[in-house]
């Protein structure tokens, strides 16, 4: 399965900076983008709550699962 197809609604992801992500919608091919919710951000707490276009590049794994202890497949 592609990196896009693993980026759907619902789906939980680690970013690049160490942030975790919800998706919100379907990634764009067009603008090579995903749109995400923070929901944590180690490293930039004002971020949590925040909703972005974010590179597909930036998402480095995801979560199959609500265990967020334990990422599957690195997508990069």
């Amino acid at each position: 399965m592609s990196k896009e197809e693993q980026l759907q609604p619902g789906t939980t992801v680690q970013l690049s900076d160490g942030s975790t992500a919800l998706v919100l919608a379907p990634a764009d091919l067009h603008a090579y983008t995903v749109r995400v919710r923070y929901v944590d951000a180690p490293f930039a707490v004002e971020q949590v709550g925040v909703e972005r276009d974010c590179p597909i590049d930036d998402v480095t794994s995801w979560y199959s699962s609500e265990d967020l202890k334990h990422t599957e497949g690195r997508l990069a």
